[in-house]
C-alpha cells in the first residue's frame, strides 16, 4: 500500500483538498449501535463530494499491483502499475475517515479490515438487521407510554426522545400520529382538555400542543 503523506490535509482525485482533523465538522456524530442510518446519511454527500462512493460500491476495483512492459529490445519487464498506487492511496485516506468517525466501543469489530469497501459492507451487513430490530422495539415502546404522576415536561421530553431515536434509525413518526400518542398518554383530568383537541377543525402540531398542555397543568394546580 502507498505511503502517506505527513500533511494535515490531503487531495482525493479532483475533490477538493480536505483536512482529515475536519472530517468531524461533515460527519459531526460517531457511530454507535443506534445511529447507524444517520451516520450513513451523513456519510453519502462526503462520499459523493470527493468522488469516493466507487471505492464502497465496489464499482471501483482494485487494479493489478504490477503491469507488464516491453522495453527496447522487446523483451516483457514487470513494472510498478501507477494506477494502483493510487487506488491504494485514496482507498486507505477514506478507511482512515471512516475510522475515525466510529465509537471507540465498535472499532473492534472493525479494526484490521483492509479496505473501506469491507470495512462499508461490513458495518451494512452488521447494522441492518439491528436497526429494523430497534425500530419495531422503539415503536413498541412508544404506544403504550402514560403520563402518569410525570409533569407534562418529563412526560413529553420522554415521548421526543422515542421519536427522536427513530428519525436517527430512519423511521419518521407523523406528527399528527405524535400528537395522538401524546393524548393518549393523558390521564383522566385532562379529559376535557383532550377532547377540545380532538374536536378542533384544524390539526395541531406537537410543538403547539407541547405549549397549551404546559398551560393546562398549571390550570389544574390552582
Amino acid at each position: 500500500m502507498a505511503a502517506f503523506a505527513s500533511s494535515s490535509s490531503v487531495t482525493i482525485s479532483s475533490s477538493p483538498t480536505m483536512a482529515i482533523s475536519n472530517i468531524a465538522n461533515l460527519a459531526p456524530i460517531k457511530l454507535n449501535k443506534y445511529n447507524y442510518v444517520l451516520w450513513k446519511s451523513l456519510w453519502l454527500p462526503i462520499l459523493y463530494s470527493f468522488n469516493l462512493l466507487s471505492l464502497v460500491d465496489g464499482s471501483n476495483v482494485l487494479p493489478s499491483e504490477f503491469i507488464t512492459t516491453s522495453d527496447d529490445s522487446g523483451l516483457s519487464v514487470l513494472n510498478s502499475n501507477p494506477n494502483f498506487t493510487d487506488w491504494a492511496r485514496r482507498d486507505q485516506i477514506l478507511l482512515i475517515w471512516l475510522n475515525a468517525t466510529i465509537s471507540e466501543n465498535l472499532l473492534v469489530y472493525v479494526v484490521g479490515l483492509p479496505t473501506s469497501e469491507i470495512l462499508w459492507r461490513t458495518l451494512e451487513r452488521r447494522f441492518s438487521t439491528i436497526s429494523r430490530s430497534h425500530v419495531m422495539q422503539l415503536k413498541s415502546r412508544l404506544q403504550p407510554i402514560k403520563k402518569n404522576s410525570d409533569s407534562i415536561t418529563d412526560y413529553l421530553q420522554h415521548i421526543k426522545q422515542i421519536v427522536d431515536n427513530l428519525a436517527a434509525l430512519g423511521s419518521t413518526i407523523d406528527d399528527e400520529d405524535v400528537v395522538f400518542n401524546i393524548l393518549n398518554g393523558l390521564p383522566a383530568e385532562f379529559d376535557a382538555f383532550t377532547t377540545s383537541i380532538r374536536v378542533r377543525s384544524t390539526p395541531i402540531t406537537s410543538d403547539d400542543l407541547h405549549g397549551l398542555l404546559l398551560s393546562e397543568e398549571l390550570s389544574l394546580e390552582t
